[in-house]
């Protein structure tokens, strides 16, 4: 009886995988037709959209001709080729016409990544060491004007254009769902821009972004930019006394805040906390760690599905209160018809893979075999425990009203 038993059970965990997999190949199509803007593309990876096609994948949407989205070609934005060549296929230099016929045909977009490519992110070999986080953190160097060899760098592509955001206003009055995150407001989009979106949408950037760190030792973290430490050091009298993990707070005008870890906080990563009805409505957990980068932006008249919460200590709390910087501010903003959302961080931005499991049904249930519980950067956590959930049921609660 017990040889019976195992024998199954080995049956059943071996041919998992393949039940899983025809059970999602006999699951339904769902048709909507979706607009993906990424223009931070560094790579044929597309890590920075990469999510939301697995997404896409897993639920099974699909495009107008019935064949799943593929992450390197159904997107406009930036297409990296070859060696140091590119493409570049966006909205620039349509006409108002144009815009408006696609807010027709168009059921959802999704803006991803708006920041762009830079000069050095693009050719300099001072760059071909450095990781893809070090790269980013230099690339908001760059978005903010500093002036070292390395840091330095024109912009190639990249920031809001008047077109990206007139195709937001007709999708708005057409009430299409609308999904954006970090880096629509700040830099190189542009103040004029900026304050349009914040308009139409009730939301207001305060300038403000961040992003915790496994270590603040310039030492040993190499992905810890010289900026960071320049800066510092030039607005506090030469003092750099950090060498656990923290969270680094960087304003548009140059100014740096830091919180480390046992000095400033009791708990060092933020967290993402979310309402218990929101819980319910969007299948996310009351709490997860959230390592990468965020900004502060606020909003009165919409509904905050989540929340950062940055668990500083007195002393801590010092330090934020001399910059203005809350200890609770949004991390999902969304508007009380449900049709539009902001991502208050780089949310589609993790390291998973389009792979075979995208492609089977129920893959959720094993989300805790994904990711390292110890590893408090490991971004796979926050894909599989949050981003997957969340953005799963904005996209089929919204589908099941285009079916009605």
């Amino acid at each position: 009886m017990r040889k019976r038993i195992f024998i199954t059970s080995l049956i059943i965990i071996v041919f998992m995988p393949l039940w899983m997999w025809l059970a999602w190949l006999l699951s339904a199509k769902k048709q909507m037709n979706i607009f993906i803007l990424d223009k931070t593309v560094l790579t044929e990876k597309c890590d920075e959209h990469r999510s939301l096609n697995w997404v896409l994948t897993n639920e099974k949407f699909v495009k107008a001709d019935m064949n799943l989205y593929q992450t390197e070609k159904d997107y406009m934005g930036f297409f990296p080729k070859d060696y140091d060549q590119y493409e570049v296929n966006d909205l620039k230099g349509k006409k108002e016409a144009e815009l408006e016929e696609m807010s027709k045909n168009l059921d959802m977009l999704y803006y991803a990544d708006i920041y762009g490519i830079y000069y050095n992110d693009w050719y300099s070999d001072d760059w071909a060491g450095l990781s893809k986080d070090e790269k980013i953190l230099n690339l908001f160097k760059n978005i903010f004007g500093k002036k070292s060899s390395l840091e330095r760098s024109p912009l190639i592509y990249g920031g809001i254009d008047d077109e990206d955001v007139t195709l937001l206003q007709k999708m708005k009055d057409k009430k299409k769902l609308i999904i954006t995150e970090f880096n629509l407001l700040a830099s190189p989009s542009g103040t004029k821009n900026r304050l349009k979106i914040e308009k139409m949408f009730n939301i207001k950037w305060s300038q403000w972004v961040g992003r915790y760190f496994t270590s603040l030792d310039t030492v040993t973290n190499p992905e810890l930019p010289p900026w960071v430490y320049r800066l510092y050091k030039a607005q506090h009298n030469g003092s750099w006394p950090f060498k656990n993990s923290g969270i680094v707070f960087v304003h548009e005008d140059e100014t740096i805040a830091i919180l480390e870890d046992e000095t400033h906080l009791d708990l060092e990563t933020p967290y993402i906390r979310t309402p218990e009805k929101f819980q319910d409505k969007y299948d996310i957990p009351d709490g997860v760690i959230y390592p990468f980068w965020f900004d502060i932006t606020y909003s009165k008249a919409n509904n905050i599905v989540s929340y950062y919460e940055i668990h500083s200590n007195t002393k801590g709390d010092s330090v934020l209160n001399h910059h203005s910087i809350p200890k609770r501010f949004p991390a999902v903003i969304e508007s009380p018809d449900n049709l539009f959302y902001y991502f208050c961080g780089d949310y589609s931005d993790n390291p998973i893979n389009i792979n075979y499991m995208a492609k089977l049904k129920g893959i959720k249930f094993f989300r805790f075999l994904m990711y390292d519980k110890g590893d408090r950067s490991d971004r796979n956590r926050f894909f599989w425990v949050y981003y997957n959930r969340l953005v799963a049921k904005i996209l089929n609660n919204y589908y099941d009203t285009l079916k009605k």
